[in-house]
C-alpha cells in the first residue's frame, strides 16, 4: 500500500476533537462507570454452600451448579450490566446466564410501557447489537466487519461500562482483527472505535491501551507506517479526560527522537502525530506542558510538506480556546508566522491550512489591546474577500468572534459592516453566518444608522430576496430572529416601531410557516415586554 496516498484527517476537513459533543450516557442517568463484579461474586461458590446477596433490587442466588439469577425485578440497565461481565468470558455457564437476561427483557418490553419499556428496548438493542458486530467482526466481507466496527464505535460512545468497554477493546486489538486486520479500510474502521473508546475510557483501561498502543512491534512502533501514524493519533485521544501523568508519557511518545512528529522516514506518521499533538493540547491541564505542546504545532505550519502544515495548523486551531491566554511573546510569534511568511499561514497555497490560519488569527485578537485587534481584522479582511466559499465561511466566523470582544467603535463598526454584507451573499451557508454574532454585537454599535441599515436588510427593503424573505426556511427563521434581538435593544422610537410592525404583518401573513409563525410570535412578545417604546406605542 502506497502510505503516501493516505492523507490523514486534517487534509480533508477542519477537524476538531475539543469541540466534539459529549458521548450520551445510557437511558438511565444512573448508570456510572463501575459495573458488577461478576467474576469476583462466582468465586465464592462452593459444592455446598448457597449465598443470597442483594444487589440493585433483586437477589441472586449461588450455588455448587454454578450462578442462577432471579432475574426478575431487577432494573434493565442493571441486568444489561450482568450481560456484559458474563460476557468477559466464553462458558456454557455464562452462555446460558446471557440467554436467561435476554429472554427477561424480551418478557420486560411485553409487560412494560411508557419511559420504563423505552429503557428495556434500550438494553435489548445495545446486547443485539454488541452480539450482531461480535459475530461479523472476523467476517469474510469487509463491509460487514466495517459495519460490525461501526457498531461497536457506537456503542462505547453510549455505554459507560468497564466491563463492555474491556469487551471492546479485546475485541478491537485481537490477533488479525479489529486494527490488527489486513484490510486498511477497515483497520481505519476500528482505529475510529478505539479512538472512541479511548476518549471514554477510565483511567484503568486507558492505562491498558496505552500499554498496547506503545508496545514492542506493536502501534507506534509497527513497521507498518500506516498503522503507526493511526496509533499515534489514537495517542492523542486516550490523552482527553486522561490523568496528568498519562498525558505527560503520552507527550514524551509524541516528541521522543525519530518518531511521531519527528518521525523522518514518513511524513504520513508526522502528520497524524501533529494532529494529536493537537488533541492532547486542547486537553492538558498542565499549562507548562500546553506551552510545549503548542512551540512543537506553531513552528510547523511553516512545515514543507503539506499534509504536516494542515495537521500542525489543525493542532494549533484545536487549542484556539486556551491561546488568548499564551505570554505575549509567543502570541506575537504565532502572529507574524500566519501573517508574514510567503506560502504560508493566511498566505498559504493549501485552502486548508489558510482557513485554518484566518481561524486562529481571529481567537489571537479575543483579549488583545485595541491597536493589536485592528492589525489582526486588517488581515483578516483578505479572507472575507477571498474567492473560496470555505476560507470566506472560517475568516466570517473568525471575524465575528474578534468582533463580539472589539475594543473601540470604529473597530466595532467595520467588523459589524462585514457581518451585515454577509446577510445579501449568494451562498446560504455564508448567510447564516452573521446571525451568530449580530445580537451580541449590537448591545455595543454606538451608530444608529448601522441599525436602520441592519432593519433595511432584514426586511429587505430593496427587494433582493434576502432576510426574511429569503428562500431558505433556515435563513429566514434566523433573520425573525434577529430582527427580535434588534427591536428589544432598538432605543429609537420610529426605528421599534417599525420592527414591531414588520413583526406584526409576518405574524399576520396567512402563508406563513409554523416555524416562521412562532419565530415571528415570540420576537414580537418579547419586544412588547422588554421595550418601553413598543409599549406606549
Amino acid at each position: 500500500m502506497n502510505i503516501n496516498s493516505k492523507k490523514p484527517m486534517c487534509t480533508q476537513a477542519n477537524y476538531s476533537l475539543k469541540n466534539t459533543s459529549k458521548p450520551k450516557i445510557n437511558s438511565n442517568e444512573q448508570v456510572k462507570k463501575e459495573s458488577f463484579d461478576f467474576e469476583s461474586f462466582s468465586k465464592g461458590v462452593t459444592s455446598k454452600n448457597k449465598y443470597l446477596v442483594n444487589f440493585k433490587g433483586g437477589f441472586f442466588s449461588t450455588n455448587g451448579a454454578g450462578v442462577n439469577l432471579k432475574l426478575r425485578g431487577l432494573e434493565p440497565e442493571t441486568l444489561e450490566r450482568i450481560y456484559f461481565s458474563a460476557d468477559k468470558t466464553e462458558n456454557e455457564e455464562n452462555n446460558t446466564l446471557k440467554a436467561q437476561i435476554y429472554n427477561e427483557l424480551n418478557l420486560k418490553a411485553s409487560a412494560s410501557h411508557g419511559y420504563e419499556k423505552i429503557k428495556v428496548l434500550t438494553a435489548l438493542e445495545n446486547l443485539k447489537a454488541l452480539q450482531a458486530a461480535k459475530e461479523s467482526i472476523n467476517a469474510q466481507d469487509v463491509n460487514e466487519k466495517m459495519k460490525a466496527v461501526d457498531i461497536m464505535g457506537d456503542l462505547v460512545a453510549n455505554i459507560q461500562d468497564e466491563n463492555f468497554q474491556a469487551g471492546v477493546f479485546r475485541q478491537l486489538t485481537a490477533e488479525g482483527q479489529g486494527i490488527n486486520d489486513e484490510n486498511p479500510r477497515v483497520k481505519e474502521k476500528s482505529f475510529e472505535a478505539l479512538n472512541s473508546l479511548g476518549t471514554n475510557a477510565n483511567d484503568a483501561l486507558k492505562g491498558k491501551m496505552f500499554k498496547q498502543l506503545t508496545a514492542e512491534e506493536q502501534g507506534i512502533n509497527n513497521r507498518d507506517s500506516y498503522t503507526k501514524g493511526l496509533s499515534f493519533l489514537a495517542l492523542g485521544y486516550l490523552g482527553v479526560n486522561a490523568k496528568d501523568t498519562l498525558q505527560s508519557a503520552i507527550y514524551k511518545k509524541l516528541t521522543i527522537r525519530g518518531q511521531g512528529i519527528n518521525d523522518s522516514n514518513s511524513d504520513y506518521v508526522k502528520a497524524q502525530s501533529f494532529l494529536a499533538l493537537g488533541d492532547l493540547g486542547a486537553n492538558v491541564k498542565d499549562k507548562h506542558l500546553q506551552g510545549k505542546i503548542f512551540d512543537n504545532l506553531k513552528k510547523s505550519i511553516k512545515n514543507k510538506n503539506t499534509n504536516v502544515r494542515s495537521c500542525a495548523s489543525a493542532g494549533v486551531k484545536n487549542m484556539v480556546n486556551d491561546i488568548a491566554n499564551l505570554a505575549e511573546e509567543k502570541q506575537n510569534e504565532l502572529f507574524n508566522i500566519l501573517t508574514n511568511e510567503r506560502d504560508r499561514g493566511i498566505n498559504d497555497t493549501n485552502k486548508v491550512v489558510k482557513a485554518d490560519s484566518f481561524t486562529i488569527l481571529g481567537y489571537l485578537g479575543v483579549n488583545a489591546e485595541e491597536e493589536k485587534q485592528g492589525r489582526i481584522y486588517n488581515k483578516l479582511k483578505n479572507g472575507i474577500k477571498d474567492t473560496d466559499d470555505s476560507i470566506k465561511i472560517e475568516t466570517i466566523l473568525a471575524a465575528g468572534n474578534l468582533g463580539v470582544s472589539a475594543k473601540g467603535d470604529k473597530l466595532r463598526s467595520d467588523i459589524f459592516d462585514d457581518l451585515k454584507n454577509a446577510i445579501s451573499s449568494e451562498q446560504e451557508s455564508i448567510r447564516v453566518l452573521p446571525h451568530i454574532f449580530l445580537e451580541d454585537m449590537l448591545s455595543n454599535i454606538n451608530y444608529a444608522n448601522k441599525k436602520n441599515e441592519l432593519f433595511d436588510l432584514l426586511t429587505d427593503k430593496n427587494n433582493q430576496g434576502i432576510g426574511i424573505k429569503d428562500q431558505s426556511e433556515e435563513v429566514k427563521q434566523l433573520s425573525l430572529r434577529t430582527l427580535g434581538k434588534l427591536g428589544v435593544k432598538a432605543k429609537n422610537r420610529e426605528l421599534a416601531r417599525n420592527i414591531f410592525a414588520a413583526l406584526e404583518r409576518e405574524v399576520n401573513r396567512e402563508d406563513i410557516s409554523p416555524n416562521l409563525y412562532s419565530e415571528a410570535l415570540i420576537a414580537k412578545k418579547e419586544m412588547e415586554a422588554k421595550n418601553e417604546e413598543v409599549r406606549i406605542f
